[in-house]
């Protein structure tokens, strides 16, 4: 595989709690294929709620190359073919075809439902799929933003029940004033809204697994289903948002799911990332200004751009990259993949059964 910075057409997907800051604020354009197969550009006043920048969702959202030789491939084509060169050893052996990274846009206008996702444990064993953990970074927020995180004291299953159904859930949730530049990671388990304002990119599992605990578009038995479903994993111990919240540079979060860092380069200067070590995809996030992304200079001249609101892949094959920060400086999130052992015993399981 050749290594180079691989940067994929985004996706839009309209919500009905979505804007249009991706048009207004970040300047983007969308590709879509109307009925007769011809290809047309999204009008700007579409109201989204999200952009997948990077995803392996299938049929629910499957970005393409946009550049170098891999253009017109699909990151689940370039997986199934590339996949240790792609991924690194271990995560090829770990999560197989999927490629296990997600980095999307969110523009919340609106409300978003009450829901929660699975850990991967849960999700393997009851769906064979991955669960999500979620971290966001705020770009923008209004005034009158909230995001909602866990619970502030304990709950009974009795009582997440009826608050639910009766709409007072969020007054036992705790509520944070979210501002630009904030780091806020989402574990599996962990019940969540946000609603009023909010331009956010968020790196996550690629995980279409959620459940709808409360909102005014939720029907009552959905609510009910999904409630039932969600008590063997989701917390219902208070939490404190303290450690869920932070503004700080470097590693932002460090857990099986992924590696996260956040990193900022001053106007014009670069800065040298040896991936050598970490045996694993990397993907960067630009959250501010612009740079140019090389892989292995000197070597392969193979680069992109990368603005504010684009996210971009390293292969695990290549040795290092070095990331030139545009006029205006750039900071980027990055994360990668830490060795893991197999899916638990679920896998052996599994695959004894079909034999």
């Amino acid at each position: 595989m050749e290594a180079y910075p691989l940067k994929f057409e985004p996706i839009a997907v309209e919500r009905d709690w979505g804007g249009t800051a991706f048009f207004d604020r970040l300047g983007k354009t969308f590709k879509y294929i109307d009925e007769d197969g011809n290809e047309k550009i999204l009008s700007p006043q579409t109201r989204l709620g999200e952009s997948y920048e990077i995803a392996d969702l299938g049929e629910a959202g499957e970005t393409v190359v946009s550049n170098g030789f891999l253009a017109g491939n699909t990151l689940e084509e370039i997986t199934d073919t590339y996949m240790e060169e792609l991924l690194g050893d271990n995560p090829s052996q770990y999560f197989g075809v999927q490629f296990p990274l997600l980095a999307r846009l969110a523009d919340i206008r609106g409300s978003l439902p009450v829901h929660v996702h699975p850990d991967d444990h849960t999700a393997f064993e009851r769906y064979d799929a991955l669960g999500k953990k979620e971290l966001w970074y705020i770009m923008e927020a209004e005034k009158g933003a909230s995001v909602y995180l866990g619970f502030n004291r304990t709950l009974s299953a009795e009582e997440l029940f009826d608050r639910c159904m009766d709409g007072s859930i969020k007054e036992v949730m705790h509520r944070i004033r979210p501002e630009k530049g904030d780091i806020i990671e989402i574990p599996a388990g962990l019940a969540h809204s946000a609603e009023g304002g909010i331009l956010a990119a968020i790196i996550e599992e690629p995980s279409l697994i959620s459940f709808n605990m409360y909102g005014p578009e939720c029907g009552k038995e959905e609510m009910i289903t999904h409630i039932g479903e969600s008590l063997d994993f989701i917390m219902l111990e208070a939490c404190s948002p303290a450690k869920l919240v932070s503004r700080k540079e470097g590693i932002v979060s460090d857990t099986d799911e992924f590696t996260a860092e956040r990193f900022s380069i001053n106007p014009g200067s670069e800065t040298t990332v040896n991936l050598e070590e970490t045996d694993s995809v990397q993907l960067y996030f630009c959250i501010e200004g612009n740079a140019v992304i090389k892989c292995e200079p000197g070597k392969n001249p193979s680069e992109c751009r990368i603005a504010r609101g684009e996210a971009a892949i390293i292969p695990a094959c290549a040795d290092k990259t070095v990331i030139t920060a545009g006029k205006t400086g750039c900071t980027m999130i990055a994360a990668h993949l830490r060795e893991r052992e197999e899916h638990d015993s679920y896998t052996d399981d599994h695959e004894r059964s079909q034999n």
